[in-house]
């Protein structure tokens, strides 16, 4: 239990660390309510119990997304640059909705970001 608390506490002390090095992103090209709705979705389909899990956006140019063991998400906005370029490459050639499209890149990265914390 001791043990436990300790990581709690160290996780979001870590977490809140980065965001104060970091530019922390309201939204970057509308893409905050699709990675909201793909975490719903995909916490929702994991069995496992509900917790909080909470997703920062930050001005970074690498392709990156990383979770802490607490829940919370970063995802760096050159993720975002690339899973955009992709969308609308995919979009052109399928002619499929956009937003499905986005939606299912998206989640493939937080998938596996979900798959640390679960």
């Amino acid at each position: 239990e001791e043990l436990h608390s300790q990581i709690i506490k160290e996780s979001n002390n870590e977490y809140d660390n980065l965001l104060k090095k970091h530019k922390v992103l309201s939204d970057h090209k509308n893409w905050k309510k699709i990675i909201q709705t793909s975490l719903e979705n995909l916490s929702s389909k994991s069995n496992k119990p509900k917790h909080p899990i909470v997703f920062s956006i930050i001005e970074d140019n690498s392709f990156n997304a990383f979770a802490f063991p607490t829940g919370q998400i970063v995802v760096h906005s050159g993720t975002l640059e690339v899973l955009e370029k992709l969308s609308v490459e995919i979009q052109k050639k399928k002619s499929e909705n956009i937003a499905l499209i986005r939606e299912g890149l998206i989640a493939s990265v937080l998938s596996h970001e979900l798959a640390h914390y679960y």
